[in-house]
């Protein structure tokens, strides 16, 4: 699975603007855009969220969200 992620990342990257390939229509430009579309694919499209606020019950799909989201709304620093 990792492998075909890297693949398909490599083939979307040699174009600007770089198209996520999994169809959801991101659309990454510029230098930055294959870093931007790698995260993009590994840790948002298609990622089930799997970090939640014991709070609120938030769910969010990056830990470092999780953490912004405790120190903004809750005032909790881990």
């Amino acid at each position: 699975m990792m492998y075909w992620k890297l693949f398909k990342l490599e083939e979307s990257c040699k174009q600007d603007p770089a198209i996520c390939p999994n169809m959801c229509g991101r659309r990454y430009v510029g230098v930055a855009r294959k870093s931007h579309l790698k995260r993009h694919l590994f840790y948002e499209c298609g990622v089930p969220r799997q970090f939640e606020c014991s709070l609120c019950l938030k769910q969010f799909k990056q830990k470092v969200h999780l953490k912004g989201h405790l120190l903004s709304k809750h005032s909790i620093i881990e």
